[in-house]
């Protein structure tokens, strides 16, 4: 890699690439770097098109698109757009969906960047990996499934704050994201809220707050086949948001709702100071049948270790030390 390397974005969701951001060597101009599992360079442009405008920040949309975004200063709007890396087309992102909110409020994940500093129009406008489908928050805590091309709005739940954590599963037949089961408080009530791409209903997945008095689910990610969600459990901290959190690792089914817990814990709050680890996700491998993960060495202070667990022995094993597990990659592209 020529440069000085500046973050690693995050795996493809077919598993084939890797999007990182590096510097020329001259600081002049940031590229960003499509590498396939061997390390082999696929494509690289800077991140700024046309040159004038610098991207704010980005990440992967689909196979082969990323999603892009610009901060629009003298307006205070987020502008997304799309980037096809094989045909370097740029292309605009509608935002401007009816009863779309424009506040504060939504704390999604997705343009978190822009609602730190109060840009708030145009953000938390969530595309399917087909762009076939959008969900959007809209006012008095409304969450809205709705059809691209029609326009018709498919299904639609209200959730304190909105939920959190809005994700398409990779075959985009299904959303997840993370909500209160107690339309009084959205804290420590967390659940599953799940909807079909078609609708017609958000259905509620888990019922974790019946066995617990408080609920954190801090992060998760679809596996490959969409079927299950590998996410972080934590009942026990007062704030699981802190940094270097440890929660414990667990999985619910889809079709059934059912949960499996591993009795392993692992990150599952960002590290930015003396251990630098900011992608918390578990990472599935490409088959589904086994999870990384980041967990804090007890014996070794300011030290983590890369484990792997094998979903069918429930057997954790040591893969690397003080590493960041940023995906799982397919052996040839």
């Amino acid at each position: 890699m020529p440069g000085r390397l500046i973050q690693t974005i995050g795996v493809s969701p077919d598993r084939r690439y890797l999007l990182y951001e590096y510097d020329d060597g001259s600081f002049d101009v940031n590229y960003l770097a499509v590498v396939d599992s061997k390390g082999r360079m696929v494509t690289r442009f800077p991140n700024r098109i046309p040159p004038e405008i610098w991207w704010s920040y980005y990440s992967w949309q689909a196979k082969d698109t990323l999603r892009v975004v610009i901060l629009d200063i003298d307006k205070e709007q987020v502008l997304p757009r799309l980037y096809k890396i094989d045909t370097q087309e740029y292309l605009p992102l509608k935002t401007d969906w009816q009863g779309a909110y424009a506040g504060r409020g939504p704390e999604w994940g997705l343009d978190w960047r822009a609602m730190d500093i109060h840009y708030f129009k145009g953000a938390n406008i969530v595309y399917d990996p087909t762009l076939t489908r959008v969900v959007y928050p809209k006012q008095g805590e409304l969450v809205s499934l709705t059809d691209v091309a029609s326009g018709q709005e498919l299904a639609s739940t209200q959730l304190p704050k909105w939920g959190r954590l809005p994700r398409w599963s990779d075959d985009g037949e299904h959303l997840a994201l993370i909500a209160s089961a107690d339309p009084k408080t959205a804290a420590g009530k967390d659940e599953f809220f799940i909807v079909r791409r078609d609708g017609p209903v958000f259905q509620r997945l888990t019922y974790l707050t019946e066995q617990f008095d408080t609920v954190h689910i801090s992060d998760y990610a679809w596996s490959p086949d969409g079927k299950r969600i590998a996410f972080w459990l934590n009942t026990t901290a007062a704030d699981p948001a802190f940094e270097g959190t440890q929660s414990e690792l667990a999985i619910v089914e889809i079709d059934t709702g059912a949960i499996k817990r591993l009795c392993i814990e692992g990150i599952s709050a960002p590290m930015r100071h003396e251990i630098q680890i900011t992608h918390i996700q578990p990472v599935w491998s490409v088959d589904g049948q086994q999870i990384a993960f980041a967990q804090l060495d007890s014996s070794r202070a300011n030290t983590y270790n890369v484990l792997v667990v094998d979903l069918e022995t429930r057997t954790a094993y040591k893969v690397a030390a003080n590493k960041e597990p940023i995906g799982w990659m397919m052996k040839e592209p």
